[in-house]
């Protein structure tokens, strides 16, 4: 049987518009979990806008910028059309052709201590590796710091000390036991000072939560001052303390 040339262009436009909506409607399906930091380059002084959904029935949200120079963290990744959105929040996209992201990050609590020119202070940036806070914010050396997340970026870290404030990890000393457990505590005051594990286990862990070693110190002496610190509490650990042999 012969097909018309007019039948076959037919067949070919419509085979033609359904792998098209079919592609369009694959490539909206690109969603990834990745999460991580994204920062906003853009115009300063200026933001971009903040959309309902990445889709083609998609909305800005009034009211709603994302300045010049600040970072948010996303949540999820979508590939729409060859343009990667991010979601921020519920309904929260934003275009990612004015986004640099960072590497993940990761949660972890901790103390740090800044280790830099003695009377002068280290700027801290809105992400990692990114612009200088606006205003900008300082931290002196010498002076102690909790974080609560890390990146890594170009094989350097970066310590989250406060919202888009990261300071750069070459001038920071992050304490030994600033992310340690209780119990991990518990283990080197016996390694290290022989208290046995009667009187280890009076020890409440909401006193040792908060113990914190300066790299600097060294794990025996670091173990030595928290010893001493507990036996003002827990006399029974004056056997063991430094300054009791003295």
């Amino acid at each position: 049987m012969k097909i018309s040339q007019t039948m076959t262009n037919v067949l070919l436009t419509v085979g033609a518009v359904v792998g098209l909506a079919l592609g369009t409607q694959l490539n909206t399906q690109q969603v990834s979990a990745a999460s991580g930091v994204a920062t906003v380059y853009y115009v300063k002084g200026y933001g971009i806008a903040l959309w309902n959904s990445p889709d083609a029935n998609k909305k800005p949200i009034a009211g709603r910028k994302l300045m010049d120079g600040t970072s948010w963290k996303f949540s999820q990744t979508k590939v729409v059309n060859g343009v990667t959105w991010y979601k921020l929040g519920t309904n929260q996209w934003a275009e990612g052709t004015y986004f640099k992201t960072a590497a993940p990050m990761k949660t972890i609590h901790g103390m740090l201590t800044i280790k830099y020119v003695p009377g002068y202070s280290v700027l801290l940036r809105q992400s990692p590796n990114g612009k200088a806070t606006s205003p900008a914010k300082y931290l002196k050396n010498g002076t102690d710091w909790k974080y609560d997340a890390t990146s890594v970026v170009n094989g350097k870290t970066w310590y989250r000390v406060g919202t888009n404030q990261w300071l750069d990890g070459k001038y920071a000393r992050r304490n030994i036991f600033s992310d340690v457990t209780p119990n991990e505590i518990r283990g080197l005051m016996a390694a290290n000072y022989g208290v046995p594990a009667d009187i280890l286990d009076e020890i409440a862990d909401s006193d040792l939560d908060n113990m914190t070693i300066k790299e600097s110190t060294g794990t025996k002496a670091g173990v030595g001052a928290i010893i001493i610190t507990l036996a003002h509490k827990y006399p029974q650990l004056n056997p063991y303390n430094p300054l009791y042999w003295s």
